[in-house]
């Protein structure tokens, strides 16, 4: 940065020209006042240094350091407010950053003003500081500088990141990267986006990128976020608005669950209290990694219908490919439809299904039972019907109904069969017909016992 000479301006009250001192490469204003006849005249005098100031070269956008330019008044007057201003084809390009000159200004008093070049275009830039004061002072620097192109260049750290495995449906911890713009340029706005094959499965947090000045950094955090099982990659893009992107490579594996063989088991129809074979259940870990230690549990609607016979998995931790073995077998204790899952941890559990019917053994007597003959719409007396368990297991539950050819021509007035019937116990029933039309009726009366056989028996009648 150069500077040369200063400028001054110099006024005498009352006398001509030959008042003002001689100075190399200063400017000259003298003024003579025709009325001032009594006595010494006053002397307004100024002078601004610098008068020429070269800022050099300067990158596009990039404030220089400031040059400090000094108003000096040497008259014997104090003067008006001043005015600062830039002027010329690129006064744009310069900026009074700070000023002590803006008030009146004492005889022998000093003031200041701080000038910085911010080039908006390459080339040269000329322009002039002005400064005006009241008596009729205007002194001016002249402004060069030369405006240098160029982008703002961005680093990153780290490049790649590579997450620990992360099951499906979790989130892991946050990764942090760093952006930095070293060079003098600043990049704008920045622009965060997703790509590659995995985009949706990796979060951006924390964000502190929305612009990055020269010299400056900031940073942006990524987690892993899988929605889906296997192995994800994905590129973070961070675009300025002035300068070339630059991308993060992340990564990450949503580990799948172990794999069970078979994965359904239909273990048919069994008695009650007896049960099925035991059948063997494999699981394998097809990942990468380890598993934690294991545990092996029954799940599903009826659990409890099913029995864990051999465990070759709990505590177990398997390597990626190795199997361990879980047997189980059907074991209800009551007859009806069971459905369960045998799993261990991060498996996919198996399904578990079976039917299992009950050994016991229901009458239902008398059978049949004709009514006789009576009346349309008359009714006969009631008839009762025991129904025995004389098996060896608590029934399911039981009800009653009626059916066959002529169901609406009777009825149940009354019963004790509900719920289920211990071995060796009995409930009743007590039916009354009913003819809706003259001749024969018949219909069946059933014991209906929830994964049993039940009982029936024959009912018959004549309306007259």
């Amino acid at each position: 940065m150069r500077h040369a000479g200063w400028a001054i301006a110099l006024a005498i009250a009352g006398c001509g020209g030959g008042g003002s001192p001689a100075h190399d490469d200063a400017t000259v204003h003298d003024a003579v006042s025709p009325d001032a006849t009594d006595g010494p005249a006053p002397v307004v005098g100024v002078i601004l240094s610098p008068i020429t100031v070269d800022f050099g070269r300067g990158f596009i956008g990039v404030a220089s350091a400031p040059t400090t330019f000094t108003v000096t008044n040497i008259g014997d007057t104090t003067l008006g407010s001043a005015t600062i201003g830039l002027a010329g084809a690129n006064a744009t390009a310069y900026a009074v950053e700070s000023t002590t000159c803006t008030t009146g200004l004492a005889a022998g008093a000093a003031c200041t003003i701080a000038v910085h070049f911010k080039p908006l275009a390459a080339g040269q830039a000329t322009a002039s500081l002005t400064y005006a004061a009241a008596p009729g002072i205007a002194l001016a620097a002249a402004l060069d500088g030369t405006g240098l192109s160029g982008t703002a260049a961005l680093t990153i750290s780290p490049a790649t990141i590579s997450f620990a495995d992360t099951a499906a449906g979790q989130t892991s911890t946050a990764s942090t990267i760093t952006v930095s713009n070293l060079s003098p340029w600043d990049a704008g706005a920045i622009t965060l986006a997703k790509a590659g094959m995995d985009p949706t499965q990796f979060a951006i947090v924390a964000n502190t990128c929305a612009a990055l000045a020269a010299n400056q950094s900031c940073t942006f955090g990524v987690a892993f976020a899988p929605t889906t099982i296997g192995a994800k990659t994905a590129a973070i893009a961070i675009v300025p608005a002035t300068a070339g992107s630059v991308n993060v490579g992340v990564s990450g594996t949503a580990p799948g669950p172990l794999t069970v063989v078979p994965a359904m088991q239909d273990f048919g129809t069994v008695t009650a209290g007896i049960g099925s074979n035991s059948v063997q259940f494999t699981f394998s870990n097809p990942n990468v990694a380890a598993t934690p230690a294991l545990a092996v549990a029954l799940g599903g609607a009826q659990p409890g219908g099913f029995a864990i016979t051999a465990d070759g998995c709990t505590g177990q931790s398997l390597a990626h490919g190795a199997t361990c073995i879980v047997a189980a077998r059907f074991a209800p204790a009551t007859t009806g439809s069971y459905a369960a899952t045998l799993g261990v941890t991060g498996s996919t559990a198996a399904s578990l299904i079976g039917s299992a019917q009950g050994n016991e053994g229901f009458s239902l007597i008398p059978s049949p039972v004709d009514f006789g003959s009576w009346a349309v719409g008359a009714s006969s007396p009631t008839q009762t019907f025991t129904a025995t368990n004389s098996g060896g297991l608590t029934s399911g539950p039981v009800s009653v109904s009626l059916g066959g050819t002529n169901p609406g021509d009777f009825a149940v007035a009354s019963t004790t069969c509900s719920g289920t019937i211990a071995p060796g116990g009995t409930c009743t029933i007590a039916v009354q017909f009913t003819p809706v039309a003259v001749g024969s009726r018949t219909a069946v009366l059933a014991l209906v016992v929830a994964g049993g056989s039940g009982a029936s028996a024959g009912l018959f009648g004549a309306g007259q």
